[in-house]
């Protein structure tokens, strides 16, 4: 019934349109009065069919405009709705469709990676690579590239190194030769690939350059200030958390809100042992997500994570434990390294409560964890190894604690002139 009226609607502001344009030309005499009739209705029926021949696109600038407000306000599921929607009305494009499918697919990307789910994120990027035909335009070359690396640094944070590269190479390939977006994102996945391969000097660069490509763009200058916290979080594990906290106290002075990265902060205070303002940092981050993400959220792990490890060290041990028990819970959802992080914290509170085998065999599987997604002498290593060195010292046996102490000093050595 709703149809029907509808279309009934449609047919009278259809007639109402033909009726006044048949009116002006007889009344400004352009056409006698069968002719004025027969053009009114050849215009009318054209303007019918432009009508439903924008409408596709239409309907979809109008969810893109959604997609893009929801990504702005960071509501991801929303966001993520209002891209899938843009997808399947991307596909009915005859035009615009190339560039329409990228755009889309870079927000449902974006939107899967924020909500933590980074096998789905992989699985659509995918999708959409496959379903566009190769890019031609300009712009449409620069959408393939950005989504291309968008899934090179979902690959990336799975541990799939390999794979991560091939597909980097194939943004490369792709990309227009001046793409800002590109550039930056290109410049980021770059410096964290840099992390994980130990070559600290070479990321510290990277986080340099994508600060000053961010300084550079008016659109990511916003982000200059994170890219100036993510180089102070790379100084920190090169063992110059000194330097990191040096960059955190300047952005402080410029007026930059540390509050969203206040787990940044509180592993750069927590690596100088100013255990005490590191759980403040740590207690505050947890208090901001419990406020819009849910208890059962994965992204609640991190925080919990690191909250449990400053107890554990300041021999908190009951909160510690009880801490752990809700990080626990997203044991299966975590990737490498943050499993690695929850092997450590779980090591730690073991030793607070004096369960040093427990202690031993968590922080060696922590440490195992870390040499897979990274290699053998990794700085990330080094908190698992100083740790463990505690434990079997305490268990009585000094020689390996020596040992495991001096494969933390190589690595200090190494990375002494990181800065």
């Amino acid at each position: 019934m709703a149809m029907s009226e509808f279309s009934w609607r449609r047919l009278g502001r259809q007639a109402l349109g033909f009726v006044s344009m048949w009116a002006i030309f007889w009344g400004l005499g352009w056409f006698s009065p069968g002719l004025g009739c027969f053009v009114a209705f050849v215009i009318s029926f054209s303007m019918r069919g432009a009508d439903l021949a924008t409408r596709p696109l239409r309907e979809y600038k109008a969810t893109q405009d959604a997609a893009f407000a929801a990504m702005r306000e960071k509501v991801w599921i929303v966001a993520e709705a209002r891209s899938r929607e843009g997808l399947e009305l991307a596909q009915a494009l005859r035009t615009h469709r190339s560039e329409a499918m990228y755009a889309m697919g870079i927000n449902l990307c974006q939107a899967l990676v924020a909500q933590r789910r980074f096998s789905e994120a992989e699985a659509e990027a995918r999708r959409v690579i496959s379903l566009v035909p190769e890019a031609g335009t300009e712009t449409e070359k620069g959408g393939l590239a950005v989504l291309s690396i968008m899934l090179a640094d979902v690959l990336l944070t799975l541990s799939r190194t390999a794979d991560a590269e091939e597909w980097a190479k194939r943004a490369d390939a792709t990309a227009p030769a001046s793409n800002p977006t590109f550039s930056i994102l290109r410049t980021l996945f770059q410096s964290e690939l840099h992390r994980r391969k130990g070559e600290y000097r070479q990321a510290v660069a990277c986080a340099a350059e994508w600060e000053r490509l961010c300084e550079a763009s008016p659109a990511f200058r916003p982000q200059s200030a994170h890219a100036a916290l993510l180089r102070a979080n790379y100084l920190s594990e090169a063992f110059r958390p000194d330097l990191g906290l040096a960059i955190a106290d300047g952005l402080a002075e410029t007026g930059f809100a540390l509050s969203p990265k206040t787990g940044s902060l509180g592993c750069l205070l927590m690596k100088l042992d100013r255990l005490a303002e590191a759980e403040r940092m740590f207690r505050e981050e947890l208090a901001t997500k419990t406020k819009w993400v849910a208890p059962s959220d994965p992204r609640m792990a991190i925080p919990l994570i690191n909250l449990t490890i400053v107890l554990a060290r300041q021999g908190q041990a009951e909160e510690a434990t009880a801490i752990l028990r809700r990080a626990e819970a997203f044991e299966q959802e975590l990737t490498g390294e943050e499993v690695s992080a929850l092997f450590y914290g779980r090591g730690l509170t073991f030793a607070s409560l004096g369960d040093l085998a427990a202690a031993e065999r968590a922080l060696r599987d922590s440490i195992s964890r870390d040499e897979d997604w990274t290699r053998k002498g990794h700085p990330m290593t080094a908190d698992g190894l100083s740790a463990l060195a505690a434990v079997v010292g305490a268990l009585g046996r000094a020689d390996e604690a020596g040992e495991l102490l001096e494969r933390v000093a190589v690595m200090r050595r190494e990375y002494a002139d990181v800065a």
